[in-house]
């Protein structure tokens, strides 16, 4: 456990560290909103910079890859912040993983941006929903996400054009939070197996 009064760059370092010695790859770093911080978006932004850089320091140190996981509690809340963010963060070294959900409900059509900032993509998490919601509908009605194939997320077409492209980074197939071991992620196996054509050499 870390010291209640460390710093979060202090904590950053320890995590590393600890990354470090168990011979891990990769940091992610999934940041949102928290209540006390300034609601000044260009505020936020300069935070965000200075402390990304710091971090992506860091692991440039401990030889580990950062990756930035933007959530829709972040003060990003269109496809024009979204660049803003991966023009900041990709010449620091740091890749992106993309929550298909997450960008979605932050406003952000997941194809398109994968059109600009394909190269910047090391993880996709690849996740359905039921109702498609945007620029911060989540707010007053959280979409309510769920098992692949039973949303409205258009997989496949996210799915193909990964596969036209190539794509070499690591998919994620996400179940919501309340599924079970079981019989839910048995359900997913197939849907990905029935569905949608295997190419990737790395699947969760």
């Amino acid at each position: 456990h870390l010291a209640k009064d460390s710093s979060i760059l202090d904590q950053f370092q320890k995590v590393a560290d600890f990354i470090n010695k168990m011979g891990g790859k990769y940091i992610i770093l999934e940041q949102g909103l928290r209540a006390e911080r300034d609601p000044d978006v260009d505020v936020q932004m300069a935070e965000f910079e200075k402390a990304i850089t710091d971090f992506a320091g860091i692991c440039a140190d401990n030889e580990s890859e950062l990756i930035y996981h933007p959530t829709p509690d972040s003060f990003i809340t269109s496809p024009e912040m979204m660049n803003q963010v991966v023009e900041l963060i990709y010449p620091l070294g740091t890749r992106l993983c993309l929550d298909v959900c997450d960008f979605i409900t932050m406003g952000v059509h997941p194809i398109e941006f994968m059109n600009d900032y394909f190269d910047a993509i090391s993880i996709v998490h690849l996740n359905d929903m039921k109702i498609l919601k945007g620029k911060k509908a989540w707010m007053i009605n959280p979409p309510e996400k769920t098992l692949l194939g039973q949303g409205k997320v258009d997989l496949k077409s996210i799915w193909t054009y990964l596969q036209a492209n190539e794509y070499k980074g690591w998919v994620i197939a996400e179940c919501p939070p309340e599924s079970s071991i079981g019989e839910d992620v048995d359900k997913t196996t197939q849907f990905i197996n029935k569905d949608m054509e295997v190419f990737l050499t790395n699947v969760l």
